[in-house]
């Protein structure tokens, strides 16, 4: 029997990923969830907690591992977005989009890695976001929450190498969830000097999700590494693509050409 731990689990991926787990005789399924989520599967054991208040992460974490000793994978899905330009953004409002995409995910994974290395052996996978690596405007900050997990994952990878265990990262594009439309306007979104960009952008990103992949599909994709782990992934071949052009290339002329084709096709 395996035990998968798993966060944000209400809508859109994180749903799915637990819907396909529980069709799994040989797999433990252990959400947490900031908000109820009733229409999750029976067989599911679902905690109700704010990622962000650690101290109940920690005694939450500390019951979990008496009855499930082995916590065989650990899915960091849970995140939000904020959208506001970068000078628009107050530092209060940028504290809290930092607060659960980082923070809470860096508190659990640190909360659950003793008993990992205990036994030598887990699998830690964490949900990124092409926005990593290709610039969206209006997005700056959650796209720098996400390049912030992929600099701590490559990192954590080399250091718990010795105790076998594996970090994968998983960077989706557009993917047809609610996310979009719970990202938390910052209080000056769409007015004053950037008002016309805020408009262009948000033209751009209706754009980019008319053809986005099912939460399903990006789920099944997502557990293939369960089985199959690799150190980074993503989705489509098109989001590879694009994402290692803009290490490639300058970063004028891909976002004058390249990102332009990106978020239009």
């Amino acid at each position: 029997m395996k035990t998968i731990l798993i966060t944000g689990v209400t809508t859109g991926i994180g749903k799915s990923i637990v819907q396909q787990l529980s069709q799994r005789e040989d797999t433990s399924v252990i959400a947490l969830t900031k908000h109820a989520a009733n229409d999750l599967p029976k067989n599911v054991e679902i905690h109700q907690i704010d990622l962000t208040d650690y101290k109940q992460v920690e005694k939450l974490i500390d019951q979990i591992q008496k009855k499930h000793p082995v916590i065989d994978v650990l899915i960091n899905n849970a995140g939000n977005g904020w959208r506001g330009m970068i000078e628009d953004t107050t530092i209060s409002e940028a504290k809290q989009q930092l607060e659960l995409n980082v923070w809470g995910l860096v508190h659990l994974t640190q909360c659950v890695l003793p008993s990992m290395r205990k036994r030598k052996n887990g699998h830690i996978i964490n949900i990124s976001s092409v926005a990593a690596s290709i610039n969206y405007g209006t997005i700056g900050y959650y796209s720098a929450t996400k390049a912030f997990i992929e600099k701590v994952s490559e990192v954590l990878a080399l250091e718990i190498a010795p105790w076998n265990i594996t970090v994968s990262v998983v960077a989706p594009g557009a993917v047809k969830t609610k996310f979009g439309h719970n990202m938390i306007n910052i209080q000056q979104y769409d007015k004053g000097a950037y008002k016309h960009s805020y408009e262009q952008w948000a033209k751009k990103f209706e754009i980019m999700f008319q053809k986005p992949l099912s939460s399903d599909v990006a789920a099944a994709k997502i557990l293939q590494l369960i089985e199959k782990p690799k150190s980074y992934a993503y989705l489509t071949k098109r989001d590879g693509f694009y994402c290692y052009l803009k290490k490639l290339l300058p970063r004028n002329l891909f976002n004058t050409v390249f990102l332009r084709r990106y978020m239009n096709l």
